[in-house]
């Protein structure tokens, strides 16, 4: 979800409303958003620029399964 604003957040609250077993997994360029992704149900929130492996053990975790957050800024996070 590409989002300059909160329009990926109210996306991901809609999948996860609608398709509650989805996993959702927000990129984004800020860490203030992860209060808000907890919120709308996401099943991970990693920051750009996180190392590749990162993302790839987020889209490989099952959903509720968190990871501890790494020194280049990414995190995962439970529902």
């Amino acid at each position: 979800l590409i989002d300059p604003e909160s329009e990926g957040l109210e996306t991901a609250r809609r999948i996860k409303a609608r398709h509650p077993r989805t996993r959702v997994i927000l990129l984004s360029v800020y860490d203030r958003y992860l209060a808000a992704a907890l919120e709308v149900g996401a099943d991970h929130y990693l920051l750009k620029g996180c190392p590749t492996e990162e993302l790839v053990a987020a889209i490989n975790r099952p959903a509720g399964v968190a990871e501890p957050r790494s020194a280049e800024g990414g995190m995962s996070i439970e529902p």
